[in-house]
């Protein structure tokens, strides 16, 4: 995976890990300097714990809004959290196929 440096720094200040194989690309320097891109890129990239996600964070989710976040950290907190992404599916106002678009997004 190729990332800016932007999204890097964003990535430490939200306390994101950079993962295994992951290049960092100095070359990107002023490219992404704009925080609408990088942020926007970062939320493209970045993973999302179910389990610990405020509602912002879970909002920035595309299709995800704030009722649906709000169903999700209610439903968090009346089954004592997730045991898998697969548990989306019970959340009120999440369907097959909101699961399956934001799959890779989100983890427990």
């Amino acid at each position: 995976m190729r990332i800016g440096i932007w999204d890097v720094l964003a990535g430490v200040l939200l306390g994101t890990a950079i993962g295994a194989g992951t290049v960092i690309c100095a070359s990107m320097i002023g490219k992404s300097a704009s925080p609408a891109r990088g942020g926007r890129a970062l939320r493209a990239r970045k993973r999302i714990d179910i389990n610990n996600a405020s509602k912002e964070e879970l909002m920035q989710i595309e299709g995800i809004g704030p009722t649906v976040a709000d169903e999700i950290i209610r439903y968090r907190e009346d089954h004592g959290g997730f045991e898998s992404v697969d548990d989306l599916d019970n959340v009120r106002g999440f369907g097959e196929a909101m699961l399956k678009r934001i799959r890779n997004k989100v983890f427990v």
